[in-house]
This record gives structure tokens, C-alpha cells and sequence, in this order.
């Protein structure tokens, strides 16, 4: 009884400071509070806390227990109190305004860098660069219409009564909703693409090299251009991203597809959104004294899933969150998990291959050591001899069964070389001379260390990205959830106005936490790949030095141009007076 009594007057203390303090914080949340006056407010709260605690410890000395639990009695009624949720308010709404307009300007000028260098690196071929040139398109866009406008809604619709753009009509209302929607499932989805293309080529390295090396081929065959056409197609190829590419080819149509099928699916909500009336409000009028005089009905409305389509929309929006948001999550952040398992079980039988290197070689017969036999490595075991090849294969599949340069790089994991021949194209099974078959140990260390420093520094900057894309958009997604758990399981909750603010401030603030996404993969790029620093350096600011070194030199050719001007022009003045004084001689 007495536990009850002592929680009933805790509580009572904290609704009475609240009712006390609630006439002052009902004309704005924001506005018309000066500093002095928060500084007061900030005093009474804590004095008022202060006295609180002290009373539960007066109650906790008569009481069988610890004062953690009046504590924890007190916390709901202070987590509810106008102040804190003020200064919640406060924190959430300059942290939009402040880190916004920054990620909006160094996201957009990062990303055009990022693509622009991308396309001018020898690694334009490459389906991940493709990928990659996407995803930096999809996050400029995501910050210059709805990462904008949500920045312009935080600064201009601050106030609850005037709503945001979204509100303002039917079109804003579904235009808005569609874009913030697309623009984050097309970053997912292009992350996923790019975690797959990484996966493959580091876990199904077969399939992946082999195809390669079939497209490079298939290319060349068709390719019968003098060395000018050629060059002015492999510059123009760049321009364009490789788009010709058979590599590329493949991966733009997997791009169109992820694309058409996400605005699609973002398109569904445009259907069930509509201006709707979803509060009705007391307005307070205020005289001098900030004192009430009377009240008037408010009606907003706001950009809200219609009443009629609540269930099915509620189906539909948990359906598509799943599938462009959830699983793309889920799927890179497993496609990483692997990559990184992988390539460390890499690194190990590489050291192993380079610490007990191949002493015995013969032409008839190569012995590779037992720590070196794995997926990527090759046994070839006596007799040497060309590969069986079954009699009813055509020619042409004959013709494909072995490749020369996919042998090269899978013998390049054994430590085994094999020299390469004048032409890059495929050789027939009885053209293999495996008598050229040599090892060359510093020249095997070269390659070993070369490989997987490149494997290294392109896994450490796309799983970069990706860590980055899961750290920063899973709490903005758990957010989602929980507040459709808490709408099904506890709707009460939902009719709390100290609820709804609060949930609006940490929507706000994860929201601003997921656009960092969005403005970040320069960083990881330039920070983490030493061919992309090189490139940066070489495209602009080498650039930018010899414009500047070049300056001068104009200056002094000018300046010399006017001094060889202004001497011809004197022999010309001297010249002609002679001419006058010869002539004036003559007469």
C-alpha cells in the first residue's frame, strides 16, 4: 500500500510540474522561446528533478526495497514532459537543417567525380564499374529531389499547421511519396548488383573469367577495324560507359530491368495516397499577456492513405518494403559475409604457396604440393597430353573447350606460369604447348601479391560501401517496422500526442542518418583505392597545376611578344627617318 501511495505521489509530482509548464509551450514548439526563458525552464526541471529524487529516497529508507524502481516510475511521466520533448525537438530540427544542405553539396560534386573518373579508368570494361556508375547516378538524384525537399520542408513547413509540400495538393501528395520511394529502392537494388558481381567473380571465379574471356573473344572476332577506327572506338566507348561492351550489354539489361521493375513498384502507392482530413484541432488565440481568449476549430489536411484502402495498404506497403528494401539488405549484407570468408581463406593458401614453393618441375611430369590443391588450382599429371574431348562435339565446341588466357589466370593461384602466346584469342587443344609450362618464383610472388592486392583493395571498397549502406539504412527500416507493430499490436499508442512527436523527431533524425548514404562513396573511393587517388591526381589537379604553371609562361610569352613588337616597331620609326634624311640629302 504504502509502494502504491509513493508511486501514485511521484506521479502526481511529475503531472503537476507538466499541466504547470504545458500554458507556456501551447503558443509554439519552436518559435518566440528566447534563451534566458529556456534557461529557466532547463533550472525548474532539474530543481523539480532533484526534489523528486530526493523524495524517493525519503520513501525508499521506509520501504523494503531500492529506489531503481520509483525511478523507473518517475521516467515515464519525465520522458513525456514538455520540456524534454522540446529539447528532443530541438536537437532533431537543427540536426536537418545543419547536416542536410552539407551532405546535399558534397554528395552531388562527390558523385559526379566518382562517375567521371570511373569512366576514364582502364577499369571501364567492367560490368562492376557499370554498376557502380548507376548507383552513384541513383544517390545524386535521391539527394537532389527528395533529400531537398525534405531539407526545404524542415526550414519552410516547420510549424505543424502549415503541413509539408506533400499537402499542399493531390499531385505533390503522389509525386512526392513516388520519388523518395524509387530513388532508395534503386540504390538498394544497384548495391545488390554490384555485392552479387563481386560474389561471383571472387567465390564462382570459373564462371565468371570464363565468361569473360568468351566475350573478349567474341569481340575480337567481330572487331576487323584498322588501329584509327579502333582507337576512336575505344575513346568513344569510354564516353559512353562500354555500353558496346558484350560484358556490359548484359549488365544494362539486368539495369533496365532492376529499373523498370522499381518504378513500377513504387508507382503502386501513387493509387491509394490522397488528401484526406486526418486531425481535427483546437487553434488558440492569444492576447498580450500570452493568455488564451478563446479557441476555434482546425481542420488539416494532410498527404494520407485513404480510409478506404487501409487494409489492403497495409498489406501492399509491408509487401514492397520487403521486397525493395529488406531483401536487397539482407542479401548484400550475406554476399559479404562470403566474400570476406572467402577471400581470407584466399589469403591463407596463398601464404602457404609462397612459403613452400614447387622444387621439382619436369616437362613430362609436374608436381604441385598438397597445401596448394584447392578449387583454383590445376594438376597436371603424367602423361602430359592434350584433354579428352569427346568425338561427337562439333568443332566449334571443341574450339571453346580450352581457353588460354582463362588457363593463365587459374594457374596463377598454383604458382604455375605459362607463357603467353602472340595472340589473346582461344587455341585449339592441339595448339597448348605445355612444354612452355615454367616456373618463375619472384615472377610468381609479383603476381600472387598483384592479385590479391587488387582482390584486397576492391573488396575493402565495395564491402566498404555496402557496411556503410547497411549500418546506415537498418535503423531507419527497424523504425518503419516497430511503428507497424506498434499500429497492430498497440493503437492506443497512436492516439498520444507526446507519442506521435516523438516518433516524429526520431523519424526525422534517422532519416537524416540514412541520407549520409547516400553522399559517401567518394570518400570510400578515394580513401580506399590507391588507382582512384591516382586518377583523381592525374585528372584534376596535375590538371589544375599546369594550368596554374602555365599562366606565367603566358604572361612572359606576351610579355615578350610585346617586347620583339615594340622593337620592330622602333626599327621601323629608325628605318624611316634614314629613309627622310637620305632623301632631304639628295634634293
Amino acid at each position: 500500500m504504502m509502494e502504491r501511495d509513493s508511486t501514485h505521489n511521484l506521479n502526481g509530482t511529475a503531472n503537476n510540474y507538466s499541466s504547470h509548464l504545458s500554458e507556456r509551450f501551447l503558443f509554439d514548439h519552436y518559435d518566440n522561446i528566447d534563451q534566458q526563458e529556456l534557461t529557466a525552464l532547463f533550472q525548474q526541471m532539474f530543481s523539480k528533478i532533484i526534489t523528486t529524487v530526493n523524495e524517493t529516497q525519503q520513501y525508499s529508507s521506509v520501504l523494503p526495497r531500492d529506489g531503481t524502481s520509483a525511478l523507473v516510475a518517475f521516467l515515464p511521466s519525465a520522458l513525456n514532459d514538455k520540456p524534454s520533448s522540446l529539447l528532443w525537438s530541438r536537437i532533431s530540427l537543427w540536426f536537418v537543417l545543419i547536416i542536410n544542405p552539407i551532405l546535399i553539396f558534397l554528395g552531388v560534386i562527390g558523385n559526379f567525380l566518382a562517375t567521371y573518373i570511373l569512366i576514364r579508368c582502364k577499369i571501364a570494361t567492367l560490368s562492376v564499374t557499370f554498376y557502380t556508375v548507376m548507383l552513384n547516378i541513383s544517390d545524386t538524384l535521391n539527394l537532389l529531389i527528395p533529400v531537398f525537399i525534405f531539407w526545404l520542408d524542415n526550414c519552410v513547413n516547420r510549424k505543424g499547421d502549415k503541413g509539408y509540400f506533400r499537402d499542399k495538393s493531390n499531385f505533390l501528395c503522389k509525386a512526392l511519396m513516388c520519388s523518395d520511394q524509387l530513388f532508395a529502392a534503386l540504390s538498394a537494388w544497384y548495391m545488390c548488383a554490384i555485392s552479387f558481381n563481386r560474389w561471383r567473380s571472387v567465390c564462382r571465379p570459373s564462371t565468371f573469367y570464363m565468361n569473360n574471356n568468351n566475350n573478349k573473344n567474341n569481340n575480337n572476332k567481330r572487331c576487323t577495324y584498322n588501329s584509327n577506327s579502333s582507337h576512336r572506338k575505344q575513346s568513344s566507348s569510354h564516353m559512353l560507359f562500354s555500353i558496346l561492351h558484350p560484358q556490359n550489354l548484359k549488365s544494362f539489361r539486368s539495369i533496365a530491368i532492376i529499373t523498370v521493375i522499381s518504378i513500377l513498384l513504387s508507382c503502386i502507392p501513387i493509387f491509394f495516397h490522397e488528401l484526406r482530413p486526418v486531425m481535427s484541432s483546437d487553434a488558440y488565440m492569444f492576447n498580450v499577456n500570452k493568455i488564451i481568449g478563446h479557441t476555434h476549430s482546425v481542420i488539416w489536411k494532410r498527404c494520407y492513405y485513404s480510409h478506404q484502402h487501409e487494409r489492403i495498404y497495409d498489406v501492399i506497403g509491408i509487401l514492397l518494403s520487403i521486397i525493395l528494401h529488406i531483401i536487397p539488405l539482407t542479401v548484400v549484407a550475406g554476399m559479404n559475409i562470403m566474400i570476406i570468408t572467402r577471400l581470407h581463406h584466399r589469403h591463407t593458401l596463398s601464404t602457404s604457396s609462397i612459403a613452400n614453393p614447387v622444387k621439382h618441375l619436369d616437362k613430362k611430369n609436374l608436381i604441385i604440393h598438397k597445401e596448394q590443391k584447392s578449387k583454383l588450382s590445376i594438376d597436371i599429371q603424367e602423361p602430359i597430353c592434350a584433354p579428352v574431348i569427346p568425338l561427337s562435339m562439333s568443332l566449334k565446341r571443341q574450339q571453346r573447350h580450352v581457353s588460354l588466357p582463362y588457363l593463365q589466370k587459374r594457374v596463377l593461384f598454383t604458382g604455375v606460369s605459362l607463357k603467353r602466346s602472340k595472340t589473346d584469342k582461344k587455341m585449339i587443344n592441339h595448339e597448348i604447348d605445355y612444354s612452355n609450362v615454367t616456373i618463375d618464383e619472384p615472377q610468381e610472388r609479383r603476381f600472387i601479391s598483384r592479385h590479391c592486392s587488387r582482390d584486397r583493395t576492391i573488396t575493402i571498397m565495395l564491402v566498404s560501401v555496402a557496411v556503410s549502406y547497411l549500418v546506415l539504412t537498418l535503423p531507419y527500416r527497424l523504425l518503419w517496422i516497430s511503428n507497424v507493430w506498434v499500429k497492430r499490436s498497440y493503437p492506443e499508442r497512436l492516439s498520444s500526442t507526446s507519442y506521435a512527436w516523438k516518433m516524429h523527431y526520431i523519424d526525422h533524425f534517422l532519416r537524416t542518418v540514412r541520407n549520409i548514404h547516400f553522399a559517401t562513396n567518394f570518400i570510400f573511393f578515394i580513401l580506399l583505392s590507391k588507382a582512384f587517388r591516382e586518377k583523381f591526381r592525374q585528372l584534376f589537379i596535375d590538371k589544375f597545376k599546369s594550368i596554374i604553371s602555365n599562366q606565367p609562361n603566358n604572361n612572359n610569352n606576351n610579355n615578350n611578344n610585346m617586347d620583339v613588337c615594340t622593337n620592330i616597331v622602333q626599327s621601323q620609326h629608325v628605318k624611316g627617318d634614314y629613309e627622310q634624311i637620305s632623301r632631304v640629302e639628295q634634293l
